[in-house]
């Protein structure tokens, strides 16, 4: 198995930006054979957030880029795996 490193250097607080970004690097990965690429510690919001975490709007952005990133590499052989801050629930499972 060929595994990339993801080192992107994140922005805080640039989701669409970094989400571009970690996209080009798994498409890039992809050509060069990577199964699986792993990206830094909250890598769609850029580290670290401080109080970003605390705005709802904030946390729903990053899901929604989060998703943009899964539907632009969806089609790809290449796995990947990133950071990324949510709102915890409570709830487990």
């Amino acid at each position: 198995m060929k595994i990339a490193l993801g080192q992107i250097n994140p922005t805080v607080g640039d989701l669409a930006g970094n989400v571009d970004r970690m996209a080009r690097f798994t498409r890039d990965a992809a050509q060069a054979g990577a199964h699986l690429v792993i990206f830094p510690e909250l890598s769609v919001c850029g580290y670290p957030p401080r109080d970003l975490v605390e705005k709802t709007s904030f946390l729903e952005r990053t899901e929604q880029q989060l998703a943009r990133l899964a539907c632009e590499t969806a089609a790809l052989p290449t796995a990947l795996i990133c950071g990324f801050a949510r709102r915890h629930d409570g709830h487990t499972g």
